[in-house]
């Protein structure tokens, strides 16, 4: 989101709390799903090579019965296959997803063919007890995480790392890495196995423009851009 006076980006760190306070995520979040759907359907993505597309759930969406069929019709009215829309929840919702509306609602939307990843994994709930009370697709691995393994100050963080990305593989989630900076990051870790790869090291955030001369650019390396689009 940019600042109509400034134009300067504003993180959702800053804004989907204050959404929230007001009461405004529920109008937020369905005019986001809208948007995604439309830019799909505009550039056909989900008939290119892409394997799907990210859309962030916050708790409090998570907890309005009407939601799933909210979200639902958008797809629909865009003739959108529900495999190519991923949503993504915090580990925080997980650790609350025994709250039955919130738990109901990631069942219809698992019905209906929809998928759910992990997001922001490592930074404070991480157990794999929390995984288990949601089927997820995908797990993604926070940079905090990413970036303590790299720093060279202590060689356990990389043993942790590695046992965490075969962890998650071994229950059957596809692992993406968040906040890659630099080449022999990637390379090593997709020498780990890890699937996907998300960072600053592929692209910053873009404008519709610019993602679609992004996309010119894009050789078939599996990367995934801050955009959350995944290509294979």
């Amino acid at each position: 989101m940019k600042d109509k006076d400034t134009l300067s980006y504003i993180s959702p760190d800053v804004f989907i709390p204050i959404a929230e306070k007001k009461g405004l995520i529920s109008q937020l979040g369905d005019r986001v799903m809208n948007k995604v759907c439309s830019f799909v359907r505009k550039y056909n993505l989900d008939k290119q090579s892409f394997v799907g597309v990210g859309v962030n759930l916050s708790g409090f969406q998570l907890q309005d019965p009407s939601l799933p069929y909210r979200l639902h019709q958008s797809v629909k009215n865009y003739d959108i296959s529900t495999k190519f829309i991923n949503f993504e929840i915090t580990e925080t919702i997980a650790v609350h997803s025994r709250n039955a509306v919130i738990a109901a609602n990631i069942e219809k939307l698992k019905k209906m063919g929809y998928k759910f990843s992990m997001d922001d994994f490592g930074t404070g709930y991480s157990n794999f007890s929390n995984m288990s009370s949601i089927n997820y697709d995908l797990v993604k691995i926070d940079k905090s995480m990413i970036w303590q393994a790299f720093d060279g100050k202590n060689r356990k963080s990389m043993t942790v790392l590695i046992s965490i990305i075969n962890m998650i593989h071994s229950i059957g989630c596809t692992v993406v890495a968040e906040g890659i900076e630099t080449e022999s990051q990637a390379e090593f870790l997709r020498e780990c196995g890890i699937e996907f790869l998300q960072g600053f090291f592929f692209s910053k955030p873009l404008s519709e423009d610019s993602f679609l001369e992004y996309l010119s650019k894009m050789d078939d390396e599996s990367v995934v851009s801050e955009l959350n689009i995944l290509k294979k």
